[in-house]
């Protein structure tokens, strides 16, 4: 009898053991996978983890393709907005680390951080709705693979090269070019310089040296017309078939359409400038064209009529309708409104064509400064008057129809708002 009782108090003792020891370690794991649980979501919350980088994607800049026309000037319908470069939107804490700076550089200062990435690859003046397309399918490929997205573009114009007598009318110069590519949520640009050299090197030399050796690209994506290498050659489906063989995804992206299916083109864009539509070329852009220039010394003319300007020499390759624009004008991070007359003054000496801007409640020195502006409107032909009085007249007119225009003018575009955030109305 005692021997069984003692028998039982040990097995009972032992039960209390052993059900504490299980507790134990069923705390000790419940506590592992809560320090895992952890660990994971901090490591996805970081910038270099393939889920991160899909986050980013998911909510980076509106897409630009929801452009739509509306009337004479281009409208959209942005999604959720977010910050450029950290791809964070206003109270998002996940990010706490900001993405790189933007980097602008040619081949020969290249980064190893534009390495190994996704890069998109075309000449891209203008940066219109189809390079957009291209520039965005090969950012969308790098935040799934956690690499870098890179666009990859050339300088100067092909074109200006094998045709100098017939210089290009450049939508986008190289630095505003890179101000866009950034604007559409990129890395960096590589600006490879081109010479007749450069295009004499076949399409197996192209990839081999620039994709492969300098670049280390893991994809690349182009644009259906895109052709390269000695003889235009070089097609989008070689391009594919020398990725197969050197270890690299390619991707083609079809012509780009307006909802009325108009192909959208460069050469498109520059027409519409030329015949006075800049809000037709706006829709093709996705973006309101500007253009950058150093105000220089004039005549002084206009402050004796009481319209002082700001006096612009363009390129002589820019084919913009000679006229009288409704004009945005930003200086020193301030945007003004403005009207502009672009053109030769045919009622004083039909000289060489030069841009004047008066600039509406504006009396500063602006003389060597660069400031940008932006054509929004054309109001009328350039005109010659039979005098200064009822040139003076018109002006009044000019500055009238452009104030008004101005302070009604609702069309930014989603890109508009992203390359113009810091605008100070």
């Amino acid at each position: 009898m005692i021997s069984e009782t003692l028998d039982l108090l040990f097995i009972f003792q032992l039960n209390r053991f052993c059900g504490a020891v299980r507790r134990f370690f069923v705390r000790v794991i419940v506590n592992l996978g809560a320090i895992g649980l952890r660990f994971a979501n901090h490591a996805e919350d970081s910038p270099r983890h393939p889920t991160s980088q899909r986050r980013r994607h998911d909510e980076a800049i509106v897409a630009f393709s929801c452009l739509t026309l509306s009337g004479a000037e281009g409208t959209v319908t942005p999604r959720r907005r977010a910050d450029v470069r950290t791809g964070r939107r206003p109270g998002d804490s996940r990010f706490q680390r900001p993405m790189p700076p933007f980097q602008f550089v040619d081949r020969h200062s290249l980064s190893a951080s534009l390495r190994g990435g996704a890069v998109a690859i075309g000449n891209f003046d203008g940066v219109h709705r189809g390079h957009q397309a291209v520039l965005e399918a090969a950012r969308a490929v790098a935040r799934q693979r956690g690499i870098p997205a890179v666009g990859v573009t050339f300088e100067p114009h092909p074109r200006d090269v094998f045709r100098p007598e017939h210089p290009v009318f450049r939508l986008t110069p190289g630095p505003i070019k890179a101000r866009l590519v950034e604007a559409i949520g990129l890395d960096g640009l590589v600006s490879i310089p081109f010479s007749s050299a450069f295009a004499a090197q076949s399409p197996e030399e192209f990839v081999k040296k620039v994709l492969v050796e300098e670049l280390d690209i893991r994809h690349v994506v182009v644009g259906w017309n895109f052709h390269f290498g000695q003889g235009r050659h070089g097609t989008p489906q070689k391009l594919r078939e020398l990725g197969e063989r050197h270890g690299f995804s390619v991707e083609i992206i079809e012509s780009f359409e307006t909802e009325d299916g108009y192909t959208v083109s460069s050469s498109s864009v520059r027409d519409r400038l030329a015949e006075g539509v800049p809000a037709e070329a706006a829709g093709l852009l996705g973006w309101h064209w500007f253009f950058e220039g150093k105000v220089i010394d004039g005549d002084k003319r206009g402050r004796t009529i009481g319209f002082p300007t700001a006096n612009i020499r363009l390129p002589g390759h820019v084919r913009l309708s000679e006229g009288v624009y409704a004009v945005f004008a930003e200086i020193d991070g301030v945007r003004h409104a403005g009207v502009a007359s672009w053109g030769r003054r045919p009622t004083f000496d039909n000289g060489a064509p030069v841009f004047e801007t008066f600039v509406f409640d504006f009396s500063g020195d602006l003389y060597g400064k660069t400031i940008t502006i932006m054509p929004l409107s054309y109001l009328r032909p350039e005109l010659k008057f039979d005098g200064v009085a009822p040139l003076i007249e018109q002006m009044n007119r000019d500055a009238e129809e452009g104030r008004a225009l101005l302070a009604a003018f609702d069309g930014f575009t989603a890109l508009d708002r992203v390359l113009w955030r810091n605008w100070t109305p």
